[in-house]
């Protein structure tokens, strides 16, 4: 409910969809919204497609339905999981329109997917930075993640490869850089924990 009351709030008209019929009978009454049953959400024609609740439902089945020009949610996991991963650039050919990742047929139909894992980030370091690191204030974390949204635009535009792919490559890549982590649990002192195959510091 909070995105769509932002999203009211800028003037946009709303379009909503939810597996309990009453809460989106209450949430359109508020909003001012029209209301869809879940199965035909997919195919509403709208500016922006943002899935909140459950994961997979964009697929290489579902994909030929949607009628959105951006998908940018807060659920986990919106792309089905692929089958495996082609390689190629956007157009060319070489296994985008045949191959069995979403994010790659997203790409090749022209609709702008903002990876799930960045856009719900938020909750995760807000968590993260007040119970482990114990910081009251995540503003400058919670920043940057606009800034690295935009990098992965900028990366998927100038390398020809869908949004997805440059995201898993940029958290993979982040993954494997090696860092310290500090009183990460309580109980556990001053002892260090060093990620990415490190040595162990005291």
């Amino acid at each position: 409910m909070w995105l769509a009351r932002i999203l009211k709030g800028e003037g946009m008209e709303l379009v909503l969809a939810d597996l309990d019929p009453e809460r989106a009978q209450k949430a359109a009454r508020e909003l001012g919204a029209e209301v869809v049953p879940p199965e035909r959400i997919l195919e509403t024609r709208c500016d922006i497609l943002a899935p909140c609740a459950l994961g997979g439902v964009v697929s290489r089945e579902t994909i030929p339905r949607i009628q959105a020009r951006i998908i940018c949610g807060s659920a986990n996991n919106i792309l089905a999981a692929p089958d495996s991963r082609p390689a190629g650039r956007i157009g060319s050919g070489e296994g985008f329109a045949a191959g069995p990742d979403p994010g790659d047929e997203l790409a090749r139909r022209g609709i702008l997917y903002a990876p799930d894992y960045l856009v719900n980030a938020g909750g995760l370091i807000r968590g993260a930075e007040f119970y482990l690191l114990k910081r009251a204030d995540s503003h400058d974390s919670l920043a940057r993640i606009y800034d690295r949204m935009w990098r992965v635009l900028e990366l998927s535009r100038e390398r020809g490869l869908s949004t997805a792919r440059i995201a898993d490559e940029m958290a993979e890549a982040r993954l494997k850089r090696p860092k310290i982590f500090r009183d990460l649990f309580w109980g556990f002192g001053s002892t260090g924990l060093t990620a990415a195959g490190g040595a162990t510091e005291n």
